[in-house]
């Protein structure tokens, strides 16, 4: 859903989260019905719940901040590419390539990630 929410309006992925939400309920179901999983079923439906507006607080900190507008606007051109990226998954004759192109691109998101953390609490926090 991240990779997805990257390149998406907050319409689309309020929509997305709606249409997956049955993924969720099939989990809590499960979980709560076992009595062995109930706090990770509640972390999970926390983790859900907060998941679109927290990516909203960290997009509106990020622009609000001129120092961070560089770094956040490369994490989203970054983002795109690696969702564009793992979502083509290709035939086996380029799986290699593939595979080394989503490990670039997944670690220059996290060290574009770190670097707003590191610059920003309310990013962090958010």
């Amino acid at each position: 859903m991240d990779l997805a929410a990257a390149s998406q309006s907050d319409q689309q992925q309020l929509a997305m989260t709606k249409n997956l939400r049955h993924r969720l309920d099939g989990y809590l179901a499960v979980a709560l019905r076992s009595n062995q999983h109930q706090v990770s079923a509640y972390n999970q439906l926390l983790n859900w719940k907060g998941r679109v507006l927290s990516r909203q607080q960290a997009v509106r900190i990020a622009m609000d901040a001129p120092d961070l507008v560089p770094i956040f606007q490369k994490l989203q051109t970054v983002t795109g590419q690696l969702a564009n990226t793992v979502f083509a998954t290709p035939a086996p004759p380029q799986l290699e390539s593939w595979k080394a192109k989503v490990q670039s691109l997944s670690q220059e998101k996290e060290d574009l990630e770190r670097q707003l953390a590191t610059k920003s609490a309310e990013y962090r926090t958010a």
